[in-house]
């Protein structure tokens, strides 16, 4: 493969990795900057890309993350944690993930201006 260096003064763009909830008190915060549904295996998917200020991560969230976020909150600083499992929800005897999902407006000295709009908005 060859060498490849970002010219000086550009910022390499990079695929966003695919952030997963393993353990009770797992937390996902940063600007939620896009929400698209995609087409992964026939099915179609909802990925949310949440920029923690670091990189920008993509969720693919379950019912119950699903359930709380709205259009809204696109452009919105988001804390998500995962509380555990609902034993008494959920399908094919898998216990449903539970999760708090709070938002707030980004602090606009600590946030970069992220450009969204409404194309980020899938719903």
């Amino acid at each position: 493969m060859d060498t490849f260096q970002v010219p000086q003064g550009f910022t390499e763009a990079r695929q966003p990795e695919l952030y997963k909830f393993e353990h009770k008190g797992d937390v996902l915060e940063g600007i939620l900057t896009k929400a698209v549904k995609v087409q992964i295996g026939g099915d179609e998917v909802l990925e949310l890309y949440i920029n923690n200020g670091r990189k920008i991560v993509k969720i693919r969230p379950g019912y119950d993350i699903r359930a709380k976020v709205t259009p809204q909150m696109v452009g919105k600083r988001v804390h998500i944690r995962y509380i555990g499992d609902d034993d008494s929800a959920g399908k094919k005897g898998n216990a449903m993930k539970v999760f708090c999902v709070a938002y707030k407006e980004p602090d606009p000295a600590t946030d970069d201006d992220l450009g969204i709009t409404d194309d980020d908005i899938p719903f």
